[in-house]
């Protein structure tokens, strides 16, 4: 499965293709785990996206703390196992 250039897709389309309306994303179609690959190569999106996406709706900064808190355990654990060896 490879992303093919940008443009419209037939309905009966198969594989992944990026586009940049506004932002840019991927979509998938025409296999059963579409929406798993299409949600999986836009995960980084998200997390780039989001802190801006806050600007708009101050709510989101909820969503934004759920998606950042696992990196931020992880600095925080990482912090103390270098901490503990010395």
């Amino acid at each position: 499965m490879a992303v093919s250039e940008y443009g419209s897709k037939p309905t009966d389309y198969v594989g992944c293709y990026a586009y940049d309306a506004l932002l840019v994303g991927f979509k998938c179609s025409g296999f059963q785990a579409s929406e798993l690959v299409s949600f999986a190569l836009n995960y980084p999106l998200y997390h780039l996206y989001m802190p801006f996406f806050v600007f708009w709706n101050p709510l989101l900064i909820l969503v934004l703390l759920a998606m950042y808190s696992p990196l931020v355990m992880l600095l925080i654990s990482n912090g103390k196992v270098v901490s503990a060896r010395v």
